[in-house]
């Protein structure tokens, strides 16, 4: 279904591309924001309808099955960071938008529902790395607005003293991490549900820690992204499911 050599005898075409990497940042009520981030300048070559990063990162090897139930109004094709391969599906075309995003985007389906494959490499670091690594976010972020935006909280003073109170004392955001996560996952403060019973429109994280205390995984990961925000140490939230 999704061949390592698919068929033809095209000839391989470089295509300079920036990539564009897209993340939910800002938290508005209950809705996360969709805002695009800086673009990252990558080299591509096709053949046979193969998308092929011409220098891939070094790093675990990870292949992605990908399904999407619905193509409209996609920005760019979803897959893990550190992208190198790209098999396009039999009923989509995948198209680079030189115009506007300078990505690839699914240009035209022959169904609303689209599958394919995506081949990434990601980094691996010990704990004792990323224990190290400093607070010091100068050469990741550029700018005061890009920090900005993956700093930007609006926590109530409870929720923002419960953050500051979990992690004082610690100096590393890696350990930051880990206290808040061991808060919100083993204290038994908190239960996983589906049921969710219905939270404050106007501050659903302050409603879910200090009220209903019962959530599913998105409250919980948009409850630590906020937390760790709050304490200084830049976060966002990621969705999607792993079988």
């Amino acid at each position: 279904r999704f061949p390592k050599e698919p068929p033809g005898t095209q000839p391989m075409m470089d295509v300079p591309l920036y990539w564009r990497v897209t993340s939910y940042n800002r938290l508005v009520g209950a809705e996360w924001d969709r805002v695009s981030a800086d673009f990252e300048f990558i080299e591509w070559r096709s053949r046979a309808g193969r998308i092929e990063r011409l220098t891939p990162n070094s790093g675990r090897e990870v292949i992605q099955d990908i399904f999407l139930q619905d193509t409209h109004g996609l920005p760019g094709v979803p897959a893990l960071p550190g992208l190198y391969r790209l098999f396009p599906a039999p009923t989509a075309r995948f198209d680079l938008d030189q115009t506007e995003n300078l990505t690839w985007h699914v240009a035209e389906t022959t169904s609303q529902s689209v599958s394919y494959r995506a081949e990434s490499r990601l980094p691996e670091f010990s704990r004792d790395r990323l224990v190290a690594a400093t607070s010091n976010y100068a050469r990741g972020f550029d700018s005061e607005i890009l920090m900005q935006k993956f700093t930007d909280n609006r926590l109530s003073e409870r929720a923002r003293s419960l953050a500051r109170s979990l992690t004082d004392g610690i100096e590393s955001p890696y350990e930051k991490a880990e206290a808040i996560q061991r808060y919100l996952k083993d204290s038994g403060t908190y239960a996983y549900t589906t049921s969710l019973a219905a939270l404050s429109s106007v501050d659903p994280i302050d409603s879910f820690l200090f009220e209903a205390r019962r959530g599913h995984c998105e409250l919980f990961a948009s409850c630590m992204c906020m937390m760790l925000r709050s304490v200084g140490v830049p976060a966002r939230v990621v969705s999607g499911y792993r079988d």
